[in-house]
């Protein structure tokens, strides 16, 4: 499968601190077209872990990010997996020996990238958030004559030390391995990383009291069995090979969650088994599951608002300041009907929610309700093209579809007379 990202070669990189990067690459993706005079561009850099398809829920067209528009480019931070990373550096510079890369480094190939490869002189707007953020801040710093603005969210210039806590803390526990389980709650081996990535155990173990212990953050599936099954591949890492439906090559056996690598956790593994469920009904059918084409994005300006009403979040409770004493929860979280409430909050962009507006404002009766979760059919024989269910439909689930006509005055004429549901 090709990549959807193209690659900078930035060549030997002499770090900030004083370490090489040897063929340094620069992985970044790109949206809309740049225009005569280099001066619609934005730079949006990705944050801590994440890649360039993380940073795209914010391109689109309507959107602030709009191709349409703008020339907008993503650059994948140095240690992505995708940029020159701990992965995909050759030895001796790989995993564990992979040199310290600060901010600075990732912004400083950025600019290269800009003005080497695009001759860009300069930049309309940075944005980015979290990590993406902290990168604002530095080219704003940096390169302040060739950035008009800068429009940091949920983000610092300057990594706080709590967040080196943090980390250690999730790193501390990561390299940990339960060993047994008990009243007293759960023994861990503390376990070492090696200089070639690989995990060692110490003998040094820790019981913690827990009530109960989740491991949602990838297991390693046993597959041998699966190795005497004929046409079932087992790639690296012991994952198996899956096609777009999730079979493997055995006809009928299908595999999803850990067992095929990925992210590995426990919300992807939940929507492989929604999938392969699907895939599995198609295939006992005999044909292959395909996915019902999405709608096109609504904005906002899209809605029909005056036929919402105002209804505000709801407000979990909170612990008095005089009672907030430990490890006490301080916000407790929303309840059935809260929860319930926040979701009747949601506009439902451009996807019908059979709310009837269209149904009871049709002068000509052209529409006939399907019953629930059918959503409706409309009858084009009598439906004149008044517009009348568009303008009542209040999140955009209609569209109207222009049709050519005779006309004794002109030509051709072209009138609102048909409209299609979406879906």
């Amino acid at each position: 499968m090709p990549a959807d990202y193209e690659i900078f070669d930035c060549g030997d990189v002499r770090l900030q601190r004083g370490a090489t990067i040897r063929d340094c690459k620069l992985a970044y993706k790109t949206f809309g077209t740049l225009n005569a005079k280099k001066d619609n561009v934005i730079v949006y850099p990705t944050w801590y872990s994440g890649q360039h398809y993380d940073n795209e829920w914010l391109v689109g067209k309507g959107m602030a990010l709009d191709p349409g528009k703008y020339f907008i480019i993503i650059p994948n931070m140095f240690g992505n997996g995708l940029s020159s990373s701990p992965s995909n550096t050759p030895e001796p510079y790989n995993a564990s020996r992979f040199p310290q890369v600060t901010p600075y480094d990732n912004v400083r190939q950025q600019h290269r990238l800009v003005t080497e490869k695009f001759g860009i002189k300069k930049i309309r707007m940075v944005t980015g958030w979290s990590m993406g953020a902290l990168q604002t801040f530095h080219w704003g710093a940096l390169y302040p004559d060739m950035v008009e603005t800068i429009a940091p969210f949920c983000g610092s210039a300057k990594c706080s030390r709590h967040n080196f806590v943090f980390l250690e803390g999730v790193k501390a526990k990561w390299l940990t391995n339960p060993t047994r389980f008990g009243k007293e709650g759960v023994t861990v081996e503390r376990i070492e990383l090696g200089d070639d990535g690989t995990l060692n155990p110490t003998g040094q173990f820790e019981t913690l009291p827990v009530d109960a212990l989740v491991l949602a953050l990838g297991q390693h599936a046993e597959v041998g069995f699966l190795r005497r099954v004929p046409g079932i591949e087992i790639g690296s890492n012991d994952n198996v090979i899956v096609d777009k439906q999730l079979m493997t090559g055995h006809p009928g056996i299908f595999a999803g969650g850990d067992l095929i690598g990925g992210l590995m956790t426990m919300t992807a593994a939940t929507g492989h088994g929604k999938k392969a469920a699907r895939a599995i009904n198609a295939w006992l059918k005999g044909g292959t599951y395909e996915a019902p084409v999405k709608s096109s994005t609504i904005g906002f300006d899209g809605l029909n608002l005056p036929l919402f009403l105002d209804a505000g979040r709801s407000r979990p409770s909170e612990l008095p300041l005089e009672l907030r004493r430990g490890f006490v929860e301080v916000v407790a979280g929303i309840d059935a009907r809260q929860a319930s409430y926040e979701a009747d909050r949601c506009l439902s962009c451009g996807n019908c929610f059979e709310c009837d507006n269209c149904f009871a404002a049709c002068p000509e009766q052209a529409i006939t309700k399907l019953g629930k979760g059918k959503k409706y059919a409309v009858d084009l024989t009598l439906c004149t093209g008044c517009a009348v269910c568009f303008d009542q439909c209040p999140c955009h689930a209609i569209d109207m579809e222009a049709e050519p006509v005779m006309s004794s005055a002109q030509d051709r004429l072209l009138v609102p007379s048909r409209f299609k549901l979406r879906a």
